[in-house]
């Protein structure tokens, strides 16, 4: 049977297929949307309605928009915050299968299965038979299902829709995009000192122990804080401060070559903004470990010879200069870093304060878990509630009594003891890979491609520093961007293979 075809813009659509498919999402919708009676819902309907069309025209918009979304973890705040049914809101993702369609049916390109994606599933077998000799099946059947669709589906349907530079720089521009609107929502919340108001989900704060009382003139942006609270740490769409200062300087390497490298000059001005607002976002969470990263990341820059140490200079004092206008209370937040010292030393000056204590403590015990199971590990999803406890409350290491269960606050420490040496091999096989490959990418393709190759690098690097001090929680995040770096390696490698 004759089907018909429309091109619009090159893109051969055909019409039958579309009909059907906007039919069966009308029933679908229909379906769900008669027991909830609501018109806002019935609203989001119809431009899901309107953006469905557009993706029959255009399957590629459906990539930049879910890597968007997933980013700024609008599914997450949309379920919690406005009442989304869970299974919808997580469907998002299935849009990318839209563009994956396309490519596979209508330009007849096949799937792609490239070595990130390889070593993905060797890590996959890995943290399978690691999980053999579990106490609780159940607890490593979740990890392990937990990394089959948030690592390896995730990354697999990314890899395979983003197929040209265009599409990569899309897909890179979204999650700056994503930065600007995060930075922005907590930036407003904290200038406006809204800590009660999370602005739908976006700015979201922790104000179980109260926030500061203010007088009139509170809002001032040169102001004091004798100590920074937590309702004070900024947490954005995430709902964690640590995690949204780590998603958040992930974005900054990304957004500052863009500004120094990209020939736009309205392209520039908005890395510049995605560049502020990321930092704006880490200053806001009071990360100490994100600060520690970001300064250790400047460092390496001058040492790759990729700024100068004049500009290095000039972008500290700017920093400097953000913080004292946006976090004032950072300042003193950083400065309680010195007290490690007294964990080692009576002498110390500064005493550490008591969360150094317990991540010492935390730290320290997954130590001891992997010293005691060191080839595989104790099994993925094992070690918070089955070892944790009795570890911490070992004297010869418990800085501070913990008597709940914990992770580990190490990506490193708490896979150690999780999956053993073979774990972390699998893992920073991978991660070396990548790192490789983005960093050859980096010094060999001409400067605007090599910008993007280098802020991927960068950004990776953002992510695996942070996870010294951060154990591996909203792990989509590490995959998306994975992904992300996987497809510039092959992308971009296609223009090292055929110069231009």
């Amino acid at each position: 049977m004759h089907t018909s075809v429309r091109t619009w813009r090159g893109i051969g659509i055909p019409n039958d297929l579309g009909m059907l498919a906007l039919l069966l999402a009308a029933g679908a919708a229909i379906g769900v949307l008669i027991p909830w009676e609501s018109a806002p819902v019935v609203l989001l309907a119809a431009a899901g309605f309107a953006f469905l069309g557009l993706l029959l025209r255009w399957p590629e918009l459906a990539t930049p928009v879910v890597l968007f979304a997933v980013y700024a973890n609008l599914p997450v705040v949309a379920s919690k915050f406005h009442g989304v049914p869970k299974p919808i809101a997580a469907a998002l993702c299935l849009l990318l299968l839209f563009p994956l369609i396309y490519f596979l049916a209508l330009r007849g390109q096949g799937l792609i299965f490239d070595k990130p994606f390889r070593l993905m599933g060797l890590l996959f077998m890995v943290l399978t038979v690691c999980s053999l000799g579990a106490r609780s099946a159940s607890d490593a059947f979740a990890s392990l299902a937990n990394y089959a669709f948030e690592g390896l589906l995730l990354y697999f349907l990314i890899v395979n829709v983003i197929r040209s530079e265009a599409s990569l720089r899309r897909a890179v521009w979204s999650l700056l995009l994503a930065g600007i609107l995060m930075g922005s929502a907590v930036l407003y919340s904290d200038l406006t000192r809204t800590y009660t108001s999370n602005l739908g989900g976006l700015a979201q704060r922790d104000t179980e122990f109260g926030v500061e009382q203010t007088d009139s003139n509170a809002i001032r942006i040169l102001r004091e804080r004798s100590k920074v609270r937590t309702s004070h740490r900024a947490q954005g769409p995430v709902g964690e401060s640590n995690r949204f200062a780590q998603v958040m300087l992930m974005l900054a390497p990304l957004a500052f070559f863009q500004l120094r490298h990209n020939p736009s000059r309205s392209l520039r001005w908005m890395a510049g903004a995605a560049l502020l607002m990321s930092l704006s976002g880490v200053f806001l969470s009071y990360s100490r470990g994100a600060f520690l990263i970001l300064v250790v990341m400047a460092l390496m820059m001058v040492g790759m010879r990729l700024v100068s140490w004049r500009q290095a200079a000039g972008a500290a004092a700017v920093g400097l200069l953000m913080v004292i206008i946006v976090a004032p209370g950072y300042l003193l937040r950083v400065g309680s870093i010195r007290g490690v010292e007294s964990l080692y030393n009576a002498n110390a000056e500064v005493e550490a304060d008591g969360a150094t204590r317990g991540r010492m403590t935390e730290m320290l015990s997954a130590v001891n878990v992997f010293l005691d199971h060191p080839v595989l590990g104790v099994g993925p999803g094992q070690y918070k509630d089955h070892y944790s406890i009795d570890y911490q409350l070992n004297p010869d290491i418990a800085f501070r009594e913990i008597r709940q269960t914990r992770r580990a606050h190490s990506l490193y420490l708490e896979m150690a003891a999780e999956t053993g040496v073979v774990g972390l091999a699998a893992f920073g096989l991978l991660m070396a890979y990548v790192l490789r490959r983005l960093r050859r990418l980096g010094r060999i393709l001409p400067s605007e491609s090599a910008a993007l190759a280098t802020g991927l690098w960068f950004g990776l690097v953002a992510y695996l520093g942070t996870g010294i001090f951060l154990h591996l929680a909203y792990q989509r995040y590490l995959w998306l961007y994975l992904a992300l770096c996987a497809a510039a390696i092959r992308v971009l490698g296609k223009e090292e293979e055929c110069p231009a």
